[in-house]
């Protein structure tokens, strides 16, 4: 099926799933519109948290504006903030080498013991959410987040990926943000996600709390995020 990609300032959804069964959270991608930037989070997180890939290569992890974060606030763990980092700052991130043009920014992993129960969600004014099959047993499925260098726009031809495409965004300087997906067989990593989704409940964590965990890690080459299926049923 042939893809259209979504203008400059786009915001492209999609989960895994279905809105009546067991399913993901709904991941957000949004281009910008002033620069070849890009914002990533779960739509439920989107007003509060998320991914910032500038274009200028200052990438990172943050609580928005919108957050009311305190402005004493203090992060532990993270060696890439600097003492007097701004306190809305989780993480600062490295931008992965370019490979054919492409930056792979985001693997964003749905496993199946991080499914959880449907939930109403808020209606998508002019768009949709894309669906894909959910994981099962020991497999995962990856929506993995690309984006190219100025000058070059996604074109179906000469694209260097072969995996199915979720969606597109235009960016400003003749660029693209691309979202593929793909399962793969992963046993540790769904065990691994099993256990972290159960300390979180063990904490009282709770899908229909009024926050949801972000657990990613960082990479040299990509950053990992795991969906636990705990998204605190609020829509962005």
């Amino acid at each position: 099926m042939a893809i259209t990609p979504l203008p400059i300032g786009g915001k492209l959804r999609f989960a895994a799933g279905s809105p009546n069964t067991l399913r993901s959270a709904t991941w957000m991608v949004v281009g910008g519109t002033n620069g070849r930037d890009v914002y990533v989070s779960m739509r439920s997180l989107m007003n509060e948290l998320k991914f910032s890939l500038h274009a200028s290569g200052n990438w990172r992890v943050a609580m928005t504006s919108e957050s009311g974060i305190a402005d004493n606030w203090v992060w532990e763990d993270s060696p890439f903030r600097s003492a007097d980092e701004d306190p809305r700052v989780v993480t600062r991130l490295a931008p992965p080498p370019e490979v054919d043009g492409w930056r792979q920014a985001l693997d964003i992993v749905v496993s199946e013991p991080g499914l959880q129960q449907p939930f109403p969600e808020k209606r998508v004014k002019g768009g949709a959410i894309s669906w894909w099959r959910p994981p099962f047993d020991n497999w995962v499925r990856t929506f993995a987040v690309l984006i190219s260098r100025p000058g070059l726009e996604y074109n179906p031809r000469n694209f260097p990926f072969t995996d199915p495409v979720v969606g597109v965004i235009n960016l400003p300087g003749r660029s693209s943000v691309v979202v593929i997906t793909k399962l793969f067989y992963r046993p540790w990593t769904v065990e691994k996600v099993r256990e972290v989704r159960r300390d979180f409940e063990n904490a009282g964590w709770r899908q229909d709390g009024a926050d949801s965990p972000l657990l990613f890690k960082l990479g040299t080459v990509t950053t990992t995020v795991w969906d636990l299926g705990l998204d605190p049923l609020r829509s962005a």
